[in-house]
């Protein structure tokens, strides 16, 4: 009897150890997403994008605007990237600034910041032909030269904001002024907000566009101010936690999906080069260092972070893309990522990005995405058209 009831435990067990193996395996973790690939595109027409220049997309195509005036200013505009005309107005007289932002985009309409014989004036277009002048409401805001301030403009889904502040290493003014439209047909008043600065250094100022509103990072020696706002007046500050330094500066901001992303930049030692991180992003209230992806050797570019520059960061669908260069092994680089939090960066010459010295901007246009570089060239060489690819954004 016990024999026959051993021998039946037996079969039960060799059954449930039969019945176990043949359960199926843990669901493996889903493959990451293909990395878009960018296509070359080759230019009908001349285009130059070198510093200074900024590229900027809305519903009726791209935009290139240059901080450093021309004379007499004027911009570019194409519907595909790929033929560009210029596009200017009787009434363009100097584009805004030498450092900062001069053009913005969204939706329907294209900006550009400048002067006018009247005074500080945003230019804007529907069509990339035709133009208004939208004078701005002084208030406070005193300046009487083009010379004296520089200024940032930034548009998205809440409006666009329009920022200026004085140029002059012996400003003693603090205040950063910032007009707000809800529509870019109108601009009040501007909004004086004073910023501790520190008299007789360079005063660095970037904004942008976010889902949610606005964001804007005031850096002068030693500390670096991020500001968030959803209506340009009431204005919340990020700065809490952020590593900050004597030399830090803040140039390149982005905001998507409540997560904030930032290039910091330290002072360059080329005695000591540092490899501190230099993308950071915020979220839930804390900053954090972005995991930033060097590439993987053979390909261009593969260099240590004191070798890469970030020349700017975008949204791109519910994340973000980064843009930049490699010194010393010379190279475009272009990053995505999902969260702000981890940067893949993209194969160099699978895309033709070595075919550049740097990828400096990125602009949207509906569902085609442009990325302008500066191509690789003599180093006595005064000019060359700019390099750009082609994608469809998220």
């Amino acid at each position: 009897m016990a024999t026959g009831v051993l021998a039946r435990i037996g079969v039960v067990a060799v059954l449930l150890a039969a019945t176990v193996s043949c359960d199926p395996e843990p669901n493996p973790p889903a493959p990451a997403p293909a990395l878009p690939t960018w296509t070359p595109l080759e230019n009908k027409t001349p285009l130059s994008f070198d510093y200074g220049a900024r590229a900027v997309g809305w519903d009726r195509g791209f935009l290139v605007a240059k901080t450093i005036p021309d004379n007499p200013p004027a911009v570019h505009v194409s519907k595909d990237g790929v033929d560009w005309r210029v596009s200017t107005s009787p009434d363009f007289t100097w584009i805004a600034s030498t450092v900062g932002t001069v053009a913005a985009g969204y939706g329907p309409a294209a900006y550009v910041a400048g002067w006018s014989a009247r005074g500080p004036v945003v230019w804007r277009t529907e069509d990339g032909a035709g133009w208004d002048s939208v004078p701005l409401a002084r208030n406070q805001f005193t300046t009487r030269s083009p010379f004296e301030a520089d200024t940032a403009i930034v548009a998205g889904p809440r409006g666009v904001l329009l920022v200026a502040w004085g140029r002059a290493l012996e400003e003693t003014d603090p205040d950063i002024y910032v007009w707000y439209s809800p529509d870019g047909k109108s601009f009040p008043a501007a909004v004086a907000r004073s910023i501790p600065l520190a008299v007789g250094k360079p005063r660095v100022v970037t904004a942008a566009a976010t889902p949610e509103g606005f964001l804007l990072a005031v850096s002068d020696p030693g500390r670096a101010t991020l500001l968030q706002s959803a209506d340009g007046k009431d204005w919340q500050d990020l700065s809490g936690g952020f590593p900050q330094g004597e030399y830090v500066t803040v140039e390149t901001v982005a905001g998507n999906a409540r997560t904030v992303v930032v290039e910091r930049q330290i002072e360059l030692d080329p005695d000591n080069p540092s490899d501190e991180p230099r993308i950071w992003y915020r979220r839930d209230g804390s900053w954090h260092a972005a995991r930033v992806d060097p590439g993987q050797l053979p390909d261009a570019g593969v260099v240590p972070v004191s070798q890469r520059d970030v020349w700017a960061i975008r949204p791109w669908g519910a994340g973000f893309v980064a843009v930049g260069e490699t010194l010393g092994d010379v190279s475009g680089v272009v990053w995505h990522s999902a969260d702000g939090a981890d940067f893949t960066r993209l194969p160099a010459r699978a895309n033709g990005f070595d075919r550049a010295m740097r990828i400096t901007d990125v602009a949207v246009s509906g569902t085609t995405a442009i990325a302008f570089g500066m191509p690789v060239q003599r180093l006595d060489a005064e000019s060359a058209d700019a390099v750009l690819w082609r994608t469809d954004p998220p």
